[in-house]
This record gives structure tokens, sequence and C-alpha cells, in this order.
């Protein structure tokens, strides 16, 4: 319906922002294991999951980038690196689980996120509307 006013770049542009800003802001509940916890006090680092690094999904298990932690004013940065490093390469999908953090390192990945064209998706803890 909005769609019909503003263009859909713009409107994806106004998603990614709310979805960081709710990411941010909203703390749910906390994880039930020690493992989660203790990650989410750590910043959000970024590996391959789910299969070989030279599996792109098409005929075996699939890949996808693992976002897990705490956004801070780094995150952003070492997306970049992890981007800059290969591993990323040809990975569509990110999965995040994150308390949230930064708002404006969020948003940064967010944008990040948007201009690498990649589908975000919640794996374990995320108190948010990514999905």
């Amino acid at each position: 319906m909005w769609e019909q006013w503003i263009g859909r770049e713009v409107m994806a542009l106004c998603k990614i922002a709310i979805y960081a800003l709710i990411l941010a802001f909203v703390i749910g509940e906390r994880a039930s294991s020690a493992g989660e916890d203790a990650a989410f006090n750590q910043p959000m680092q970024f590996a391959v999951a789910g299969g070989p690094v030279g599996n792109l999904g098409g005929s075996g298990t699939p890949v996808w980038i693992d976002a897990i932690g705490t956004i801070d004013v780094d995150t952003p940065a070492r997306f970049q690196a992890f981007l800059e490093s290969g591993h990323a390469s040809g990975r569509e999908r990110i999965e995040l689980n994150s308390p949230g953090g930064n708002l404006s390192a969020g948003l940064k990945l967010g944008r990040m996120i948007r201009e690498q064209k990649m589908i975000t998706d919640v794996n374990g803890i995320c108190a948010s509307a990514w999905v």
C-alpha cells in the first residue's frame, strides 16, 4: 500500500532502520544456556556456519553467516573485514543472535547487510521484529 507513494528502495531502507532500532533498543528474554549468555556478553562476531566453507548450498548442506553477540561501535568494521576475507562470498543469508547494542552501529550494519543483498533471519534469541 505505501509503495504507491514511495519507492521500493526507500521502503526497504525504512524497514532496515526500524528493525535496527528495535534490535538496538529492545532487550527481551535472555538466553537460558550459559553459552548463549556468554556470547551475548561479547562483541558480535561473524562466522560461516552450516556446512563446508566451499559449499554454497546448491546440492548439499546450506551455508550461511552467523552473527552472534552484542552490537558495539566496532561491529561494522568487523563485518567489513569478514566480507573482505572472502569467507562471505556467495552467502545470501545472515542469521542474527544478539541482544542488540549500539544504535548507530546497528543502523550501519543494517545498511551493509542491505548493500550485500543478504537475507536476515533469527537463530536463537533476538528481541526484535526481524522476521
